[in-house]
């Protein structure tokens, strides 16, 4: 049966002829719908989101490496990926001021992902350091936090996969509006011919 299934899906693709003209018209379609220029307050708000990113991997990298001896080495693992979050926010940011535009896939994605994963890895610190410190109530203070800060973290995931399921139905329907007008070609085509 998946025999069959391959060559009738193999024949159904030789069998497509795509016209050069409707295809570079797809693919200027596709670069508009997935493609951001980044300008104005957009601009300004990478340029902020680069700085932050730096300042913090500066910031929390100079406590993972110069704070007490005595200090946690959950602690210090905590402060070396914030510095790592930072270096990413830095290089997701530069990245998308040099090119000028955001890429709403994978840019999307990266800032959804970091967000969500730093929240995640200082929670959980927070979860297994909170019981460990000498004062309980700062301990329960500091899970409580923690998980304070998951929730807008899971929404900005949510808020992310909206919008990204937003963009493959958009993609889904320019590919059936385009298979539609090269349908319609081919028939006004076939009937000039008779």
């Amino acid at each position: 049966m998946t025999e069959k299934r391959n060559d009738f899906t193999r024949r159904l693709v030789e069998s497509e002829q795509v016209t050069p003209a409707l295809k570079e018209r797809y693919e200027m379609e596709m670069r508009t719908l997935f493609e951001k220029p980044v300008k104005g307050i957009a601009k300004w708000g990478w340029i902020g989101s680069t700085a932050m990113g730096v300042a913090f991997m500066v910031l929390f990298g100079t406590v993972a490496v110069l704070a007490p001896a005595e200090f946690p080495l959950l602690g210090r693992l905590g402060f070396a990926a914030g510095a790592a979050c930072g270096l990413a926010w830095a290089i997701l940011g530069v990245t998308v001021l040099r090119r000028g535009s955001e890429n709403l896939s994978t840019h999307g994605k990266a800032a959804a992902g970091m967000g969500w994963g730093i929240t995640v890895i200082m929670s959980t610190l927070a979860i297994v350091l909170g019981p460990q410190l000498p004062d309980r109530v700062t301990g329960v203070m500091m899970i409580a936090i923690a998980l304070v800060f998951l929730v807008p973290a899971a929404l900005f995931m949510i808020l992310w996969r909206i919008e990204r399921s937003e963009l493959k139905t958009r993609e889904k329907l320019l590919e059936i509006e385009y298979r539609l007008a090269e349908l319609a070609e081919e028939v006004m085509r076939k009937r000039g011919e008779t």
